[in-house]
């Protein structure tokens, strides 16, 4: 391995963030461990600039996405992975920053580090300000899922170290589309069988983009993707567990369906819109979600009330 760590960039929309970016990652890249990568994902924008201020640091690589292969944040990690010569892997989003203070600090804890995950502490700023932390992801693993469908936990990969030869190994790559991040991780924390560790020191500033994938207003696409990563972990359960441990964990599971279910509708009916337009996203919501909740359930939470009424059963 010639660097310790990679830090990975996908991006589409550059503009509006590259500046702060990649002047907090040309500070990154003087240190000698660390490589920097830039993936284009069918970007329209022009990249002259980036390519300019790139082309004399030997650590700072920009690529592209095959159009093939289909657009979403998810795609350009998946060829960050590919062309990273580090021993780890930090995904950043371009309109994120490393905390540069603690960052030494992380780099002199990775050379030690022998474990497949390191969570990191991350900080939500908006105007300027911290606005919150937030939440640590909580622990589970193939022995112990029912803590990811009961309690509300972090799903993003953004904020977390993992060790390249653990992805490449198991195969774990990413989907196209958003809401990328959910299987992604999940299948992480279900294969690895080490302890995983947290670096406490902040590390991780998230910055508040209203146009963000979490920020911006429900739409089809949204519940459509958000639905297909709770699908691909039902099928990846069913396929990696016994039926008897499936079925002892069905009933979490379906708690959790319920939940992301209420959860989208209470998002359309807050949604500035027609009322037009929200029954179609309302009829979309049931086609997808009621392929996979089970129809006999008793109503124990507001939530289940929710998804009596609206889906009939």
């Amino acid at each position: 391995m010639k660097y310790l760590l990679s830090i990975i960039i996908p991006f589409k929309d550059l503009k509006k963030f590259i500046n702060k970016n990649l002047s907090c990652c040309i500070k990154l890249s003087k240190n000698s461990n660390v490589e920097i990568i830039y993936i284009n994902n069918l970007s329209s924008q022009k990249l002259d600039f980036l390519k300019k201020r790139i082309s004399k640091l030997k650590n700072i690589n920009l690529y592209n996405t095959p159009k093939k292969d289909g657009i979403g944040p998810g795609i350009g990690r998946n060829l960050g992975i590919k062309k990273s010569k580090a021993k780890f892997i930090l995904f950043l989003d371009i309109d994120d920053l490393i905390n540069l203070k603690n960052f030494k600090n992380l780099l002199i804890f990775l050379k030690k580090f022998k474990h497949n995950i390191l969570t990191l502490k991350k900080v939500v700023i908006k105007n300027k300000s911290k606005i919150f932390r937030i939440p640590p992801n909580i622990d589970y693993s193939k022995k112990k899922l029912v803590p990811f469908f009961i309690k509300k936990n972090n799903m993003e990969c953004i904020g977390i170290i993992y060790k390249k030869d653990f992805l490449k190994k198991n195969k774990i790559n990413f989907n196209q589309g958003i809401y990328e991040d959910i299987f992604f991780v999940f299948k992480t924390y279900f294969i690895n069988k080490l302890k995983i560790r947290k670096f406490n020191r902040e590390i991780y500033l998230k910055y508040f983009n209203k146009n963000s994938i979490t920020n911006s207003k429900i739409n089809i696409n949204k519940i459509k993707y958000k639905f297909l990563a709770f699908r691909n972990i039902i099928i990846f359960l069913k396929k990696n567990l016994t039926k008897k441990d499936y079925l002892k964990i069905k009933k979490y599971i379906q708690y959790r369906l319920r939940g992301e279910f209420a959860n989208q509708l209470m998002n359309i009916k807050d949604l500035r819109a027609n009322s037009n337009k929200k029954n179609i996203y309302v009829e979309y919501l049931k086609k997808k979600y009621i392929k996979l909740i089970d129809k006999k359930f008793l109503v124990k939470t507001k939530k289940d009330q929710i998804v009596k009424s609206i889906l009939n059963v």
